[in-house]
């Protein structure tokens, strides 16, 4: 399972609900409408990535699922540089 990380941005910290199995503290940012959170592979997943190139995203959010959005990149804060 992929894990969440403190990342410099970070500004909140959603506490994982009492008695909820595999489910961790969630550092984010929040700002303008949105929840940031990053989160590192290990070794296996990337390979696993790698090879089958999925990623599943999991919400605990009732029966519907928000806007979300999965990206893969170094800094997610700053935009890439122009060729």
């Amino acid at each position: 399972m992929a894990t969440p990380f403190k990342h410099p941005y970070c500004n909140r910290v959603l506490r994982a609900p009492e008695g909820m199995k595999n489910v961790t503290d969630l550092a984010l940012f929040v700002g303008g409408g949105r929840c940031i959170s990053a989160h590192k592979l290990s070794f296996r997943e990337r390979i696993s990535a790698l090879v089958f190139g999925t990623v599943w995203l999991d919400l605990i959010s009732g029966d519907s699922q928000p806007p979300c959005r999965v990206t893969v990149q170094r800094n997610y804060f700053e935009k890439p540089k122009k060729p």
